[in-house]
């Protein structure tokens, strides 16, 4: 058996190759260097908006047939959002047209859609042959002008018709 003196060993930390010695050692400087520059770093103040309907119920009959429900655009703590699109779909309710969009406006963080099993109202539904209640959704864009963050729980309304 060769035995070899410590002199002679290329070998740095106890069986460890001194080019990883050097590679952890380097490594180890740059996070030193690097990790106080995230307390520079900013954040950025993002808004959650949502949306909330003036109630969550609508009942059509055969007198009524569609009714006017008004959706506002807001922030998480109440604030209006003007120039928001609001989106319905359906849920368990199917929709005629498919999922539709409707515009705030500039000057408005609010818009008002009829809601009803009729052709001439803004958001047409069509009950199944058994169907006596569903519900639709209602989602938000919000303007692409800011820094808006969508919530995720969606609001829904439900729709009903006696049997």
């Amino acid at each position: 058996m060769r035995r070899n003196s410590i002199r002679s060993d290329s070998r740095a930390v106890e069986g460890m190759p001194i080019r990883l010695v050097v590679a952890v050692t380097v490594g180890a400087a740059a996070m030193s260097l690097l990790v106080p520059m995230l307390d520079t770093v900013e954040e950025t103040q993002q808004t959650a908006v949502t949306v909330e309907p003036e109630r969550h119920q609508v009942v059509l009959d055969s007198e009524t047939t569609m009714q006017d429900v008004t959706v506002a655009v807001v922030s998480a703590e109440g604030e209006p959002i003007p120039e928001s699109t609001v989106i319905v779909s359906e849920r368990s309710l199917p929709l005629v047209d498919g999922p539709q969009t409707f515009e705030t406006g500039p000057d408005s963080h609010e818009v008002t859609l009829s809601i009803g099993d009729t052709p001439e109202a803004d958001v047409p539904v069509s009950f199944r042959r058994t169907q006596q209640r569903g519900t639709i959704e209602l989602g938000v864009r919000p303007p692409s002008n800011g820094e808006f963050t969508v919530r995720s729980d969606h609001p829904e309304i439900t729709v009903s018709k006696p049997g």
